[in-house]
């Protein structure tokens, strides 16, 4: 998914607030006041543990040792993210009934820190990868792919998609063995006969 995306998204929810019914904002002023005020500080701490992990995630040894190219990808995605998240903050401060509460949080929920885990994984994986297979062009190709594949993900990406990736690296590290095995045939060569005297 990228920024724009995102950000929509982000943005659709702030603007529901403002088509919220009437009456149901007077009623969170009522007896469930006290509720959505419980489910806005919820929603609120939900979104500061998953904007300290992206950020924590985008300053790890893990992101900054990728190669500058790819580091980069990696970090405007996550930048993305996090903006998005800002304002779904606002949005959530902005929420005064358990109806508006609730779409932002499911919002909120659909962020999946995780996935930026795995393409990280991926990402590093695949670097390692290309060294080995600079001399195969099949299994750099597949690289390449799992590559691509891995730096499309963002925390809304669906596990088909990391799925993909990981099985385009298979393919690759597959490959390589299968070359492995060729060069290893081809080096053997047969032992003299000894005459028998």
């Amino acid at each position: 998914m990228n920024h724009v995306r995102r950000t929509a998204l982000a943005t659709l929810a702030a603007g529901a607030l403002l088509l919220t019914p009437v009456g149901a904002a007077q009623a969170s002023h009522g007896k469930d006041g006290g509720h959505v005020r419980s489910q806005v500080k919820q929603v609120i701490k939900d979104i500061t543990v998953k904007d300290k992990a992206l950020a924590r995630l985008e300053g790890s040894r893990r992101v900054t040792r990728l190669a500058d190219e790819n580091e980069a990808v990696l970090v405007d995605s996550i930048e993305s993210d996090r903006a998005a998240l800002a304002e779904l903050r606002s949005a959530a401060a902005a929420a005064d009934t358990t109806y508006d509460a609730r779409a932002v949080r499911k919002e909120v929920r659909a962020y999946r820190v995780e996935v930026y885990v795995h393409a990280v994984g991926i990402v590093r994986h695949a670097e390692e990868l290309s060294v080995e297979a600079a001399d195969d062009a099949e299994a750099l190709a597949l690289v390449d792919l799992a590559l691509d594949a891995a730096l499309a993900l963002d925390s809304h990406s669906a596990k088909a998609d990391l799925r993909a990736a990981r099985t385009y690296l298979d393919q690759a590290e597959a490959a390589l063995d299968d070359s492995s095995d060729d060069d290893g045939d081809d080096d053997e060569t047969e032992e003299p006969v000894e005459p028998v005297g």
